[in-house]
């Protein structure tokens, strides 16, 4: 009769305990380098890694800049003095709400927007 870990001599067998080593080949290490995209062209994977990485980065430092501006701004958005404020006068504290507030609304409507474009015009040319 089986045991539970199908084993029939009576003795338990791990299922995990087997390791399997793989080991790659010298056509494997030169391909690795490469991806291949659809077109069949090899592009460089480090160069690729690393845009794709400044790419994220430099995305999260633009939504922290865009966070944070609003907070140094202020001061000089509510001078009353027209040769400090751009704008010639100060803003209200409703305005100031609605300087915060319009980033993100952007946020929540701009991938509506993108992804109806993507729809549109496709995704490749909405990337580039």
């Amino acid at each position: 009769m089986e045991s539970e870990h199908g084993s029939t001599d009576g003795k338990k067998h791990d299922q995990f305990t087997e390791e399997v080593v793989y080991v790659a080949t010298e056509n494997t290490k030169r391909d690795s380098q490469y991806l291949k995209f659809e077109d069949g062209e090899k592009h460089n994977d480090s160069c690729f890694l690393y845009l794709s990485a400044f790419t994220a980065d430099l995305l999260a430092f633009a939504s922290g800049c865009g966070m944070a501006w609003s907070s140094p701004a202020f001061a000089t958005l509510t001078e009353s003095n027209p040769y400090v404020n751009p704008l010639g006068q100060p803003v209200t504290p409703i305005q100031q709400s609605w300087i915060v507030a319009l980033l993100f609304l952007g946020a929540a409507i701009g991938p509506i927007i993108t992804a109806k474009l993507a729809d549109s015009l496709g995704r490749k040319k909405c990337f580039f």
